[in-house]
C-alpha cells in the first residue's frame, strides 16, 4: 500500500449509521463539538438513558449519566497542535433504569425523527408522541412535539420570511 492510499488512523463518526447498539470507540474522530453532543445524546435518548453535560467549552465537553449513581461518562476534546477533535474517554455502560420521559429527547432529536414521515404524510402533534412513544420507546411533551413538528415544516416547505423577502426579485424578473 503506498502512501496515498492509506486508511484513516482512527474511527471517524458517521451520524448516519447512529442507532441503538452503534458502538463509540476511544480515539473515535468528529467534526465538531455539535457533531459530539448530538451523537451521544441521541444514543442516550435511544437506548433510554438521560444525560447531562458537564464542562462545555470550545476545546472539550463532558458528558456524564443523570443518575449520579451510574458510572456513565464520555470526555471529548481537540488534540493539541491540531484542528482535529477526538473522543478521549469512554464508559459507556449505564447502570441506571430506562427512562420513558426523557427529558434528553429534544426537538432536534424528534424533527430528525419526524421529518421523513412528514415528508410522505402529513402528521399531528399527537401522531408525533405516539409514533415516538410506539416505535422509539420515547416519550416527550406536546411542546417538544409541537416545536419538531414546526421545524419539520420549515424544513420541508421553506421559510416563508424568505420566501416573501424574493417576491420583489420575482416580479422584476415577470
Amino acid at each position: 500500500m503506498s502512501g496515498d492510499e492509506r486508511a484513516p488512523a482512527n474511527d471517524v463518526f458517521k451520524p448516519s449509521q447512529l442507532t441503538k447498539d452503534y458502538v463509540f470507540i476511544v480515539g473515535m474522530d468528529f467534526r465538531s463539538l455539535k457533531e459530539f453532543k448530538d451523537g451521544v445524546r441521541e444514543w442516550c435518548v435511544l437506548n433510554g438513558t438521560q444525560i447531562k453535560i458537564l464542562k462545555n467549552d470550545k476545546e472539550r465537553c463532558r458528558i456524564v449519566c443523570k443518575d449520579s449513581k451510574c458510572p456513565f461518562i464520555a470526555l471529548y476534546s481537540r488534540v493539541v497542535y491540531s484542528h482535529s477533535f477526538k473522543l478521549k474517554t469512554w464508559y459507556g455502560d449505564h447502570t441506571c433504569a430506562r427512562v420513558l420521559e426523557n427529558r434528553s429527547a429534544d426537538a432536534n432529536f424528534v424533527t430528525k425523527y419526524a421529518l421523513d414521515k412528514m415528508r410522505t404524510s402529513e402528521m399531528k402533534v399527537s401522531d408525533i408522541m405516539t409514533d415516538l412513544r410506539t416505535h422509539q420507546s420515547v416519550g416527550v411533551s406536546f411542546y417538544i412535539a409541537w416545536m419538531a413538528k414546526k421545524k419539520a415544516m420549515e424544513l420541508i416547505e421553506g421559510d416563508a420570511r424568505k420566501q416573501y423577502t424574493l417576491l420583489w426579485r420575482y416580479a422584476a424578473e415577470l
